[in-house]
């Protein structure tokens, strides 16, 4: 395996337990976190964006990466958070294509934001991308950034004013 699954903050399966830890997690980062909707510009629209709290987005995969999201509307997005938890994440194969897509542009532009990453999938990190032998997408980087940011040490070191403290 070229990717180890050791990560704090990458959450597998999709069932009560996995998204058990992953509220917990939140609640480790921001005590009652009360939604609300925050509209943000990008080019001329108005991106609705339903669950965040202070600098927190709280977003289903389905959302973020089905909706027509530009890559402008992904760096608009990103300058206005440092946490990302993206929930319900597929198992990604061939009739995922465009979301697959926007997925990898997203993960691009949060890794270079230095964003700080909790996600919850079906599959294990290695295993989320399912394509045949489709050289085109930048799949094993995609897989490695998002274990490398949803690692404990990406989190300690990244700039950002929430620090993730963990419990002794």
């Amino acid at each position: 395996n070229l990717i180890k699954n050791k990560n704090h903050f990458f959450l597998y399966p999709l069932n009560n337990a996995s998204k058990d830890k992953y509220l917990k997690i939140l609640g480790k980062i921001k005590n009652n976190h009360l939604f609300k909707k925050k509209k943000i510009q990008s080019l001329g629209r108005i991106l609705v964006l339903d669950q965040t709290t202070d600098n927190i987005l709280f977003a289903d995969f389905k959302f973020i990466c089905s909706y027509k999201f530009s890559p402008n509307d992904y760096i608009a997005i990103s300058d206005c958070f440092e946490w990302f938890f993206i929930d319900n994440i597929p198992a990604i194969n061939s009739s995922l294509i465009n979301e697959a897509r926007r997925f990898i542009v997203l993960i691009d532009i949060l890794y270079e934001k230095k964003s700080k990453l909790v996600v919850r999938a079906e599959k294990k990190i290695e295993n989320i991308f399912n394509f045949k032998q489709n050289k085109d997408m930048p799949f094993l980087r995609t897989a490695s950034r998002i274990t490398e940011m949803t690692s404990k040490e990406w989190i300690r070191k990244k700039k950002g004013e929430i620090r993730w403290q963990e419990k002794k």
